[in-house]
């Protein structure tokens, strides 16, 4: 039950609890700040067992006792003695479609917080008998990415220890109330007076943010849309190779992936907007001790990176600078020190998370972070980078406000972002304007729409095919180090195109291709021209749902698609082939063409 506020100690705000609170006090009906996940729990889980041990990670955890209170126009925040909470159980129809569950779990994350209350929710979704999953939504003025690690940690734990009656063992969790205690101390010092000096001199030299993608709408709302794509192997393997090179190597591996995902967020902000002198957000961590490290609670303090860009830039020389200026803004990026004044210099936040959720109870664990579809109305672009489950592929997320980007520029984003990813690993020292921004469709729909029949370029297949006959040894594909020939290419599409045939794909049919950037991705689309088909593309990064929708309104008699996104299609009766698993039936094909008689002058 709640105490009387005059029996308890009231507390003042971290200079980021301030910030948060005000942002969301002027936008008191939007959920902001939410922070929620969903913990998708392969395993059987003692309902009962659970919701004691998510008690004690109420009582243990102050966090998760905080209110907030307003006393004459002045904010504080109390940490109430005890708080009886009984978590939600929902048993979900074994019928539920994913798609259903996912917009239970949306909605569910768009809970609007009264502040005077704890601000956490929390729900326990058994699916199956052997799967559950956990939601857990919390306010930013309470947490962070490490907290939710953290709180998660500290659950499985508590999960287990009481299941085997060893709940005495547990060792306590630090109160975040020591962290509060820390920050007031520091602010009184000269420390923080020098950074504040510091950081306010900066943004002067920043007063204009940039217009992204020329927009010019004034006043911008809330509402966000999110977008994710999961690095390639290859990218996630080049990204780190690059980051350890010699010349690219900063404290540590994961500063030197900071640095290289920052320079290309200010290379990308210059390419969009012409502005020069540019400025992202960034997140300093302040957990400046051990004991620190292991509490829950909103430590993170958003500093502005900044750099002043030229058109005779290359990659690597935006770096440097972009590493020198990390340095310093680690150097000045003191507890305490930010302000409102700091926050209005950028509109446009990196984020490189490198905490991980672990497994739960032993248990496998996949972790989703929910979008409640509201960011900060001054973040127009938010980019994060992380892999919190440990699976060795790194993913980008793109958080993008709907009214600075338009529906196509959202869509497009991603693939605007990563051809300047592509471009760097290719070649660092390549100018920052040579690589094209657009992707192949936006190139497309700026070519003109109609052509003289005397002028009819021949189509790309009859090109390779050219290609093949007149320079069979010549590059025609590159990845990487490896490289394929167009006569190597050509007898590969040939063999699948084949095995297409023994499949009964013929003329007229149409094929999805479900592929991450790949040659077997160039492979399976020569296949299914050479066959006569129709190739259908589903981009790797689309939702399940979307990938759902589009093959139900394709006509499609086949899915072509890679094992690592194959467990993304779901709930449909396209007959699927994984290429991977069927290598060694494919490779014994003919690798001659496939003798069908074809008008190749209609294949795009």
């Amino acid at each position: 039950m709640y105490m009387d506020k005059t029996n308890s100690a009231f507390l003042p705000l971290t200079q980021s609890q301030t910030l948060l609170w005000t942002g969301q006090k002027l936008n008191p009906s939007v959920p902001l700040y939410n922070v929620p996940y969903c913990f998708d729990i392969s395993g059987e889980v003692d309902e009962a067992i659970f919701s004691i041990a998510f008690q004690e990670l109420v009582d243990q955890s102050d966090v998760l006792r905080i209110t907030f209170h307003d006393i004459e126009g002045v904010p504080y925040q109390n940490i109430l003695p005890q708080f009886q909470h009984d978590i939600e159980i929902i048993h979900i129809d074994p019928n539920t479609g994913q798609t259903e569950i996912d917009q239970w779990l949306f909605v569910r994350s768009q809970k609007i917080f009264d502040l005077s209350r704890p601000l956490f929710d929390s729900a326990l979704l058994r699916l199956d008998a052997d799967r559950y999953l956990w939601f857990l939504n919390l306010h930013h003025l309470v947490t962070d990415a490490t907290s939710s690690t953290i709180l998660f940690g500290l659950m499985s734990e508590l999960y287990g220890k009481i299941k085997n009656n060893q709940l005495d063992s547990i060792q306590k969790a630090p109160p975040f109330t020591d962290y509060i205690a820390y920050e007031s101390r520091l602010r009184a010092t000269e420390s923080v007076s020098i950074a504040q000096t510091y950081w306010k001199e900066k943004v002067k030299q920043f007063l204009e943010t940039p217009k992204l993608y020329g927009t010019k709408k004034k006043i911008v709302g809330s509402s966000a849309k999110r977008l994710s794509t999961v690095l390639s192997q290859n990218q996630t393997n080049k990204l780190k190779e690059l980051a350890s090179r010699p010349e690219m190597r900063s404290w540590t591996p994961d500063l030197s992936i900071f640095n290289i995902i920052s320079s290309l967020l200010l290379i990308h902000l210059y390419r969009v907007s012409g502005q020069k002198k540019l400025a992202i957000g960034s997140p300093v961590h302040n957990r400046t001790s051990k004991a620190f490290k292991n509490t829950a609670g909103l430590f993170i303090e958003v500093f502005p990176l900044t750099a002043e860009l030229e058109e005779d830039d290359t990659f690597y020389s935006v770096f440097k600078r972009a590493r020198i200026e990390s340095n310093e803004f680690l150097r000045f990026a003191e507890i305490g020190a930010s302000s409102a004044e700091i926050s209005r210099s950028f509109n446009a936040v990196f984020n490189y998370i490198h905490a991980h959720f672990s497994d739960f109870d032993g248990h496998p664990t996949k972790t989703k972070w929910i979008h409640p579809g509201h960011c900060d109305p001054s973040h127009h672009l938010r980019c994060h980078l992380f892999d919190m489950d440990k699976t060795g592929e790194m993913e980008l997320v793109f958080d993008l406000n709907t009214d600075v980007f338009n529906k196509d520029t959202i869509e497009a984003f991603p693939s605007h972002f990563l051809n300047l990813l592509d471009a760097a690993l290719e070649d660092i020292e390549q100018p920052i304007l040579k690589p094209s921004l657009l992707t192949s469709s936006e190139i497309n729909a700026l070519l003109p729409k109609t052509v003289s029949d005397e002028n009819i370029a021949p189509s790309v297949l009859v090109s390779f095919e050219r290609n093949v006959e007149t320079v069979p040894d010549s590059v025609a594909l590159q990845v990487g180090n490896q490289s394929m020939t167009f006569d190597e290419l050509n007898k590969k599409a040939n063999k699948l195109a084949n095995y297409l045939g023994q499949k009964g794909i013929e003329e007229g049919n149409r094929v999805a291709l479900y592929f991450s950037r790949s040659p077997e991705y160039v492979i399976s689309l020569l296949a299914v021209m050479k066959i006569g088909g129709t190739f259908i593309p589903l981009a790797s990064d689309q939702p399940a749902d979307r990938i759902e929708f589009i093959l139900s309104n394709s006509d499609c008699a086949l899915v072509l698609t890679e094992s690592r996104l194959k467990g993304n299609i779901k709930n449909t009766d396209v007959p699927l082939l994984n290429v991977t698993d069927e290598v060694e039936h494919i490779d014994g094909q003919s690798d001659t063409n496939i003798g069908i008689s074809i008008d190749k002058t209609k294949i795009a």
